[in-house]
């Protein structure tokens, strides 16, 4: 609850510079909460309104849980490392976007 706006600023951001790939990576989350999936599913749904591909990568026991347990894990394009992501989704990685 305390992170979520924070986390919708930066991505409603990325989404408004145009990026063709946004790569969310989770592998430093301790905690998705009801808040945090909210969300990816609203950035899920700027993403499509803004033709940008929307990726999940890193996910750890416990955001894969989450994601599972509310039945939107088939909702996003999940890869095991922000790396990986952006290596088949076929963009460049930037040290200043939010992978």
């Amino acid at each position: 609850m305390l992170t979520a706006p924070s986390l919708t600023q930066l991505l409603a951001q990325q989404l408004a510079q145009g990026c063709q790939v946004l790569v969310v990576d989770l592998s430093g989350c301790d905690f998705l909460g009801s808040s945090g999936l909210a969300v990816l599913v609203e950035a899920r749904e700027r993403a499509i309104n803004t033709s940008t591909r929307l990726a999940l990568a890193g996910l750890t026991r416990i955001t894969s849980r989450a994601l599972q347990a509310t039945a939107i894990e088939g909702l996003f394009d999940i890869y095991p490392s922000a790396g990986d992501a952006v290596e088949a989704l076929g963009g460049e990685s930037d040290p200043q976007s939010p992978e």
